[in-house]
């Protein structure tokens, strides 16, 4: 049986490609470790890459030679005696060598049963093949007479054995490049290395040994595979974290309107104020190419600014991005309805603005309602008759039941003197 053989399968694991014969499964140990065993599992195979260092004119390091990379393989295993010099792997393309040991195994029965018995011994196989950017050694140990019933299988697996052209990145080179990338997607952030298996992101430890593992899969995507890992970072960084200096932070604030079960479920006390309707005043940072984050008591802390100012900032903000809004709407003798153009995430919060109010005076007079059923809808509307006030209040009470984002289902007031609650319910907060 051949790799070439119909029923052979082949195996890419990105740093090596196989073809195994029927049956025979693969398995990764650690991130560049792998075992090859047999269907039976009387025989295994290591594999274990061994990535090249980039050389530089300060190293001075000179091109490998396989000779010298199988020497230092087989000096990784001093209890075995190598019967043989090292003889080369002719059906492989990659330069590669062979050779063969004997290790006696120690017995635990006493030493005058010992002393009858013949030795037991192991026998061993090594390979190492030398690809353009990293050695494969390899190894298997098994009894004399299976080792060499499965002498043709193992002979056929190693001249299927391919290494890629790509350069692969280990130890500190991965760390480093991770490290590049990572203060380019987090330019206002704090990025620092811990070790070889952990970034620092602002204060938080970021460790890297699963997007390794993955990187080591398949070599070629690693921008991909840092683009999805650093956005799964991003989203549970601190607002703080993923931009250190206030002077930086305030210009991607925007308010937003939180309801209780948005407070209760924050893990961390947020930056907030109690205001109408049950509803409160919040904040979130946002900033390019990064989930929108909530804005923290630790967050307010890092940067060392008050909730007011915090406030004014945020606010500032959304006047700057509500300058192109209109409005929209239908008009009867009865009732005026308006909602907005174009509605977007930030809807909801502009009915903080007094600035808003001015605008939505001039189609409905100096006292009005509005409604935030959802943090994407502020309706606004005036009404003659009590019962279109009810059948609106019933529309925006199924459209509060419907949200994705839910806010409330009440009424607010809008007099010329500010914002008031439901008028048909007790209020106790005005803004």
């Amino acid at each position: 049986m051949t790799p070439a053989s119909p029923s052979s399968s082949s195996l890419d694991v990105g740093l090596f490609a196989l073809a195994a014969p029927p049956g025979w499964s693969l398995q990764r140990l650690t991130a560049d470790t792998f075992v090859l065993c047999d269907p039976g599992h009387e025989i295994a195979i290591t594999f274990l890459i061994a990535p090249h260092d980039v050389p530089t004119k300060s190293s001075g390091s000179g091109p490998r030679s396989i000779e010298s990379e199988f020497a230092a393989w087989l000096s990784r295993h001093p209890h075995i005696r190598v019967r043989h010099a090292a003889r080369g792997v002719p059906a492989n393309p990659h330069p590669a060598l062979t050779a063969e040991g004997r290790q006696r195994l120690t017995s635990s029965a006493p030493w005058y049963l010992r002393l009858f018995r013949r030795p037991l011994t192991l026998t061993w196989r090594f390979w190492a093949l030398l690809g353009p950017r990293s050695t494969l050694l390899v190894r298997t140990a098994a009894r004399a007479d299976i080792l060499a019933r499965f002498s043709p299988l193992l002979d056929a697996i190693i001249a299927s054995l391919r290494l890629p052209n790509t350069d692969i990145l280990t130890g500190s080179r991965f760390t480093q490049t991770l490290f590049a990338l990572a203060r380019n997607r987090f330019p206002d952030a704090v990025v620092a290395v811990d070790d070889e298996d952990t970034l620092r992101v602002g204060g938080s430890p970021v460790p890297l040994r699963a997007l390794r593992l993955r990187y080591l899969e398949a070599p070629t995507q690693l921008a991909g595979h840092a683009k999805k890992f650093f956005t799964a970072v991003a989203a549970q960084l601190p607002a703080s974290h993923l931009i250190d200096e206030w002077c930086a932070a305030r210009d991607c604030l925007m308010p937003i309107l939180l309801n209780p079960s948005d407070l209760h479920a924050s893990p961390e006390r947020l930056v907030s104020e109690q205001w109408i309707n049950r509803l409160s005043v919040g904040y979130i940072l946002e900033n390019a190419g990064n989930p929108e984050r909530p804005i923290t008591a630790a967050d307010s802390h890092h940067w060392g600014i008050s909730l007011e100012t915090i406030h004014d900032h945020a606010l500032a903000n959304l006047v700057r991005r509500s300058r192109d809004q209109t409005m929209q709407g239908q008009k009867t003798e009865d009732y005026t309805m308006l909602v907005l153009s174009a509605p977007d995430r930030h809807s909801a919060a502009r009915i903080l603005l007094p600035e808003f109010y001015a605008r939505l005076r001039q189609h409905l007079g100096g006292t009005f309602y509005a409604a935030v059923p959802s943090r994407e809808l502020l309706v606004a509307f005036s009404a003659s008759r009590d019962d279109l006030r009810d059948r609106l209040r019933k529309q925006i009470a199924q459209d509060f039941s419907a949200a994705q984002n839910a806010l409330s289902d009440k009424l607010f007031l809008v007099t010329p003197d500010g914002i008031a609650g439901d008028p048909d319910e007790a209020e106790d907060f005005a803004f």
